[in-house]
């Protein structure tokens, strides 16, 4: 009888921290790049500023949007994301709800 080796994966928390952070930084810069985009008055990034004049116009846009969000948002949180990552996003929307 010959003995089998079976490999065991274990988790690698060092390589969950990592992508965790890595997908937090995704999102932060994502909602930099929206807030700077559609809420250049309140962008907190002095590098990201969209110089349009459209977007004084993007204030009714936005609200009409909002259930959207809201509702992508709620689809979001069931996915059951780091604190890290709803905090930034709840931001996001909490912005874009008092335009």
């Amino acid at each position: 009888m010959t003995s089998r080796k079976v490999a065991i994966n274990l988790p690698n928390k060092v390589a969950d921290l990592n992508l965790q952070e890595m997908m937090i930084t995704i999102v932060q810069l994502f909602a930099n790049l929206v807030s700077s985009c559609l809420l250049p008055q309140q962008s907190q990034e002095t590098d990201l500023v969209w110089n349009d004049k459209i977007t004084d116009s993007l204030s009714n846009w936005l609200h009409h949007c909002l259930s959207d969000i809201k509702e992508t948002f709620s689809d979001f949180l069931a996915l059951d994301p780091p604190k890290d990552m709803v905090a930034i996003i709840r931001n996001l929307i909490f912005d874009i709800r008092y335009v």
